[in-house]
C-alpha cells in the first residue's frame, strides 16, 4: 500500500483475470480496485513492548488505531475485518473496536488465534471458537503455523 505502483500493478492483474485481495492494517488510505479488502487492525497485542525501541514502540502506537481509514476501504468493495486475538481481553477490545465503525457486517469479520505454535493455537481454539460462536463471528485458524511453523514468509 505504501508504492504508488500498487494501483498499476493491481489493474494489470485484473486486467488478465486475477482475483486480487489486499492485506491490509487498515493504517494508510488508497483508492484502488481490488476484488476483497481484507483488513487486520491492529489490536493494543500488536505492541512492540520489549523489542523494538521505545521511539519504534511509541511510532506503532500512534499509527495502528485507524478506523476512520478502515471504513473508507471497506467502502471501496468487498472487505473482511481479521482481529488477531490472544485474551478475551483482546477479543472485547476487536468489538470496541468494531463500535468506531459503522455498517460492517458481521459474518465478514474473523478472529484469529495468537499463537506461534500448534500448541499455542490449538490452547486459543479451546476459549476462542466457542466465543466466536456466541457472538456470530467466524473463526479463522491460522493454518500456516500449522504447515510450516513460525516461518517467515508463509
Amino acid at each position: 500500500m505504501i508504492y504508488d505502483e500498487i494501483v498499476e500493478l493491481v489493474e494489470r492483474l485484473q486486467a488478465h483475470s486475477r482475483h486480487v485481495t489486499i492485506e491490509t492494517a487498515g493504517t494508510i488510505a488508497r483508492e484502488m480496485p481490488c476484488d476483497l479488502w481484507s483488513i487486520s487492525p491492529k489490536l493494543s497485542n500488536s505492541t512492540p513492548i520489549g523489542y523494538a525501541s521505545n521511539e519504534w514502540v511509541q511510532k506503532h502506537d500512534d499509527r495502528r488505531n485507524r478506523p476512520d481509514i478502515v471504513a473508507q476501504l471497506m467502502s471501496q468493495g468487498d472487505y473482511q475485518l481479521k482481529f488477531v486475538v490472544g485474551s478475551i481481553l483482546d477479543a472485547v477490545e476487536a468489538e470496541e473496536y468494531l463500535t468506531k465503525l459503522s455498517g460492517w457486517d458481521r459474518s465478514k469479520v474473523l478472529m484469529m488465534p495468537r499463537g506461534t505454535t500448534s500448541d499455542d493455537l490449538d490452547l486459543q481454539k479451546t476459549w476462542l471458537m466457542p466465543w466466536c460462536q456466541k457472538h456470530g463471528y467466524h473463526y479463522c485458524d491460522r493454518q500456516h503455523i500449522y504447515w510450516y511453523g513460525n516461518t517467515r514468509g508463509t
